[in-house]
């Protein structure tokens, strides 16, 4: 399966934080344009696998980057499994381009996720190990991501 979208918006404002006053300003007139692109092989199958690519880009006559945390290239790959009856895994590359905050650019950054569940008649076990190589990109200007985080649940359906 390939799908493929374009958009343009073009706007006379958009409402933001000014990290120098810390009060809410208009942005003034900005225009955004992107394109995504993703694939997927065997959807629904026993072994699948797919990648994603978006594109995006802002621009506000007479201004730089009008956009906090806009990464013009994101992307990612994905390799799922649903081995027997009831069990999905999955394992994620995940890659982030640089994005501005608070008037500094923040590296590009790429992750691995793993992340599997199991249903058994009306419970669900599901869990999540996200940053598994714990990378510690940055999250905001001067703050590292939590680096390798695990997450567990358990549910049941009535």
């Amino acid at each position: 399966r390939l799908e493929s979208a374009a958009g343009a918006r073009w706007s006379d404002g958009l409402i933001k934080t000014d990290p120098a006053t810390r009060r809410f300003t208009n942005s003034g007139a900005l225009d955004l344009q992107g394109v995504d692109v993703s694939a997927v092989i065997g959807r629904d199958q026993v072994v699948e696998g797919g990648a994603a690519y978006s594109f995006i880009e802002a621009g506000a006559p007479g201004r730089g980057e009008p956009l906090d945390f806009l990464a013009r290239h994101r992307a990612q790959l994905h390799l799922a499994a649903r081995p027997i009856e009831g069990l999905w895994t999955e394992v994620r590359l995940r890659v982030m381009g640089r994005r501005l905050d608070r008037q500094q650019w923040l590296p590009e950054y790429q992750a691995l996720d793993l992340a599997g569940s199991y249903e058994a008649g009306p419970w669900v076990i599901s869990g999540q190990l996200t940053d598994l190589l714990d990378r510690r990109y940055l999250a905001r200007a001067g703050v590292p991501s939590t680096g390798r985080a695990l997450a567990v649940t358990v549910t049941r359906q009535w």
